[in-house]
């Protein structure tokens, strides 16, 4: 999910600063991603924890750009038109901040939502870079280094919550595999005014109908133990989301004969399976996504080798009761002989 999820884009927005500038590596800000509601004309007030983890004093300047989603991987796409009037121009950010050596602050900001601001989604990042903001090309994230927060504001009224599943498919196209693991890929868009986060399971059935592995979607493992859906999709874009059928995780695939043996021994399955897609999405009403495809599993490597050593054993023990029958015959033959 990599294969997935909002998380992402603040790892983007903090790697352009990683990687544009090593010495702001240390800085951090905290939390990652807001996602709050309002209503027009409401005044929202939030803060942001800035801890300079370095060891030199520094001057740090904010900024807010609106974003949008570029590709199907969940990228944010950065818009620096001054002047546009969305979510980054109803924040209030502070001045420069100084902050020493492992020093920790506080900064507020506001959100001012305008009385006639649409219903629906708002998007937009609060960056923290090592100079003053300057206008710049849109989209780019700019030429200093910036670590980001991330707002997703919705506004009240009447939203439109509405997803469409235009893909559920095998990753490489195939459907008959020799090994797990088996890759899915589920496209989603957002024919919404609002972002949506679907998220759910594909269930995997033998042929026989029992239930053999279920596969989560879009669903990550928090550090508080708890699972939870993570990516979201903005209005008007397209969201891919890539999960996994496995046993054993294994990043070298095969190549000799015997290597593919051992490989689809520990990631065995066998036969025909279906895989049904269930996900679930929409915070104003129960909204689900469905669909099911099926494929096919068949391990020859592994079969050839079994049915040889199959063969091997039952020649040998035919071999053997021949051979037992005989030494019996013979001794009952000696036996009577011996009477006689």
């Amino acid at each position: 999910m990599t294969k997935f999820s909002i998380s992402l884009f603040v790892a983007i927005a903090s790697l352009a600063g990683l990687i544009l500038a090593p010495n702001v590596f240390a800085l951090t800000l905290s939390p990652p991603l807001y996602e709050i509601g309002a209503m027009p004309g409401q005044v929202l007030k939030t803060g942001l924890k800035v801890f300079n983890e370095t060891d030199k004093a520094r001057t740090f300047y904010f900024e807010a750009q609106n974003f949008t989603a570029k590709g199907e991987e969940g990228d944010p796409y950065f818009v620096g038109e001054i002047g546009k009037e969305d979510l980054a121009s109803w924040i209030e950010l502070p001045g420069p901040i100084h902050l020493e050596p492992d020093e920790l602050k506080q900064v507020e900001f506001t959100i001012r939502v305008p009385e006639n601001a649409d219903p629906g989604g708002h998007y937009a990042a609060i960056f923290l870079s090592t100079s003053p903001p300057a206008t710049e090309e849109a989209g780019a994230v700019g030429l200093s280094a910036k670590i980001g927060t991330l707002v997703l504001l919705k506004i009240g009224g009447e939203i439109i919550e509405q997803g469409k599943l235009i893909e559920f498919s095998l990753v490489d196209g195939k459907r008959l595999f020799e090994h797990l693991p088996i890759d899915f890929s589920v496209r989603v868009e957002n024919f919404g005014t609002v972002h949506i986060k679907p998220a759910g399971t594909i269930e995997i059935k033998n042929i026989f109908g029992g239930k053999t592995a279920e596969v989560k979607v879009n669903i990550a493992k928090m550090p508080d133990g708890k699972e939870r859906p993570v990516g979201n999709i903005l209005p008007e874009s397209v969201r891919k989301f890539e999960s996994s059928w496995q046993i054993s995780a294994s990043e070298n695939q095969p190549k000799t004969f015997w290597q593919k043996v051992k490989f689809e021994k520990e990631n065995f399955a066998l036969g025909r399976y279906q895989a049904k897609l269930n996900l679930d999405y929409g915070v104003e009403s129960d909204k689900k996504l469905t669909a099911v495809l099926a494929f096919w599993v068949f391990p020859w490597h592994l079969i050839l080798v079994s049915f040889i050593v199959l063969a091997l054993v039952l020649t040998l023990l035919v071999f053997s009761i021949r051979r037992y029958n005989r030494w019996i015959i013979k001794k009952a033959r000696n036996n009577n002989s011996k009477l006689t």
